[in-house]
């Protein structure tokens, strides 16, 4: 397992360039995309993430996959998470 600092950032639309900068690997990118989710206490269904982001004290899984709700993303989230998947192709 990898740890990295998390560079999630609420009020702040990433550009491309400095998402490159930021996902420099692969494994980055997915971290970055499902920091936001892990933000919004979101559970993941791979134990891998779970326990990767349970090391952080802000983390308090409380939302299964089923009963979270996307809408709680703000505008720089929703960019974000669009640029990452996007970069993640």
């Amino acid at each position: 397992m990898f740890f990295v600092t998390l560079v999630h950032k609420f009020k702040i639309s990433y550009t491309r360039e400095e998402m490159q900068q930021i996902s420099w690997a692969p494994e980055l990118t997915a971290v970055f995309r499902n920091e936001v989710y892990a933000r919004h206490g979101y559970i993941f269904k791979n134990d891998l993430w779970n326990d990767f982001f349970s090391a952080y004290t802000w983390y308090s899984g409380i939302y299964p996959a089923g009963k979270f709700d996307a809408g709680v993303f703000n505008e720089y989230e929703k960019a974000n998470l669009e640029l990452a998947v996007e970069l993640e192709q």
